[in-house]
């Protein structure tokens, strides 16, 4: 998750909550999102990257809208109008919303893919964050299951990230541990019509970290989409961060799917 991405945000805002101070302007706020992006695995970006060809990029459009009621638990529930999924966070986590970045062809669909985060305030690091991907995808993609199963979503997933091999493989020559890119499946499985998929990503020089995602495919209204929501933190604190992870992603209604 992997919603994570290298590549910058052409755009970014924060939408202030009811009641609360308003943190930052449109500046940090792009900030925000960029280097939420570029903490996380660049291919989860391209987290299909076998059907790659089938996912389309363009600029966000839609505004989140938070909903008058309060979730259990001290979540706050919030409704996103443009692709009508719904999710709950913590109270008093910041949000952000972006699109990637990069030159856009001139005949991609409005709204192809869009990027939302949340984070705990008062964490500039963004160690931990949670982030939903909307992607468009093509009318055959019928069901989540014309991506495998999801032992195979998750091994895909994983493999595109891993570069391990070149530690075994005598045509790369001798490299030391930790010095490339190094991606492990946890767990894989497929939970409520979504696919449930947890794995641990280290960058060469960086702290390990560890990522559970929820993959769902759903229809907006209007566009077949596919929906990532991925909780991540790094490997020394997830042990602190995984039952509020566990509550998120319990809460996470994308649309239903129209055959």
């Amino acid at each position: 998750m992997q919603v994570v991405s290298g590549t910058g945000l052409k755009s970014c805002s924060r939408t202030q909550q009811p009641e609360s101070r308003h943190i930052c302007g449109h500046n940090r706020s792009t900030s925000v999102a960029v280097r939420a992006q570029q903490q996380q695995p660049a291919a989860q970006e391209e987290h299909i990257p076998y059907r790659r060809e089938t996912l389309l990029s363009a600029g966000l459009a839609a505004l989140l809208v938070p909903l008058q009621a309060q979730a259990q638990d001290g979540l706050e529930q919030f409704q996103d109008a443009e692709d009508n999924f719904a999710i709950s966070v913590p109270s008093g986590w910041s949000r952000a919303k972006g699109a990637p970045a990069g030159k856009q062809n001139k005949f991609a669909v409005p709204s192809a893919r869009r990027n939302l985060l949340w984070y705990p305030e008062g964490d500039p690091s963004l160690s931990t964050n949670v982030t939903v991907t909307i992607t468009g995808v093509g009318p055959d993609y019928t069901s989540l299951g014309s991506f495998g199963t999801a032992e195979q979503f998750g091994d895909n997933l994983v493999a595109s990230m891993d570069r391990s091999y070149q530690l075994r493989a005598p045509a790369f020559g001798a490299r030391p541990a930790g010095s490339v890119q190094e991606a492990q499946l946890l767990a894989a499985k497929e939970t409520n019509k979504m696919y449930y998929v947890e794995y641990t990503f280290k960058k060469p020089e960086e702290e390990k970290r560890h990522l559970v995602s929820l993959i769902a495919l759903g229809n907006n209204g209007r566009l077949n989409r596919l929906y990532t929501l991925t909780a991540q933190s790094f490997e020394s604190q997830f042990s602190q961060q995984k039952e509020t992870f566990a509550a998120i992603l319990k809460t996470f209604k994308p649309p239903g799917r129209r055959v």
